[in-house]
């Protein structure tokens, strides 16, 4: 073992959390990873953890699902990959591809009087982030379905962690030859209508390629968004997204921390 990482993370783990409790839990959380510690206890912890102000004291729900929650998780509060100001009062956020909830609930802390709507079409997924959303007391409303073109049932390839899964049979993101699965297709049209939304004041979208196709046919539901925070994957160029923005005012664009922000607003 090394032992210098192990108290490196020890004090991480502490300055992360509540108290000598939630570091150990944290602690085992990382370490499952490798499988130092015997797994005597549940494969779900919760684990109270403390971050600067907006974000102040949150309780999440983790998994030890071959560090998919570890990395997630990391992404959205440690390197605060989705961070965003905005011009407006933020009332309404789209998360697609909302996975456990991470990002939901750090815009939900960012922009307190914002209602969010999560879609997701793992249902384990779905359960975890149902829980970690209201654990925190959060306004929002998840729908299990992946986003789609169209609204009709679709087939997904499931990844080996609890996040990558993919639409088949699409020539954008990572080939996966996982175990296929038939999901709710959702469109955005679909979406829009069920929220009865004046706008969406923020959309973000990590759907492992499906971006490709979904900038390309019915795309009039962009005339209502204000800022798109996205990770582009493979096969898949900032160029073909802003075909379709472009027509709607999306006249600002920045690639920061692995993340493109389209806007109709200049972006900090």
């Amino acid at each position: 073992m090394n032992f210098r990482a192990l108290i490196r993370n020890a004090l991480v783990s502490y300055k992360l959390t509540f108290d000598c409790q939630n570091a150990f839990k944290r602690m085992i959380w990382v370490y499952a990873l490798k499988n130092k510690f015997k797994r005597t206890y549940s494969s779900v912890s919760e684990i109270m953890f403390k971050y600067p102000l907006p974000i102040a004291l949150i309780t999440v729900r983790v998994r030890e699902n071959n560090g998919s929650d570890i990395f997630i998780f990391g992404e959205v509060f440690d390197q605060k990959n989705y961070y965003l100001s905005h011009k407006n009062e933020v009332k309404y956020i789209v998360d697609l591809g909302a996975n456990a909830g991470f990002t939901a609930l750090y815009y939900s802390r960012l922009f307190p009087l914002a209602t969010i709507a999560c879609v997701e079409p793992y249902s384990a997924n779905v359960s975890i982030l149902t829980d970690n959303l209201n654990i925190n007391n959060v306004a929002f409303k998840v729908f299990e379905a992946a986003i789609s073109v169209e609204d009709h049932p679709i087939e997904m390839e499931l990844s080996d962690n609890d996040y990558g899964h993919k639409v088949k049979e699409i020539m954008y993101g990572k080939k996966i030859g996982g175990k296929s699965v038939t999901v709710a297709g959702l469109s955005m049209n679909k979406l829009i209508e069920t929220l009865c939304w004046p706008a969406i004041n923020i959309l973000k979208i990590d759907i492992e390629g499906y971006e490709g196709v979904l900038f390309r046919k019915n795309t009039e539901w962009l005339q209502l968004v204000e800022t798109i925070i996205m990770e582009i994957h493979e096969n898949v160029s900032i160029e073909q997204i802003r075909v379709a923005t472009d027509k709607y005012h999306f006249d600002y664009a920045l690639k920061r921390n692995g993340n493109w922000i389209l806007s109709k607003f200049e972006i900090n």
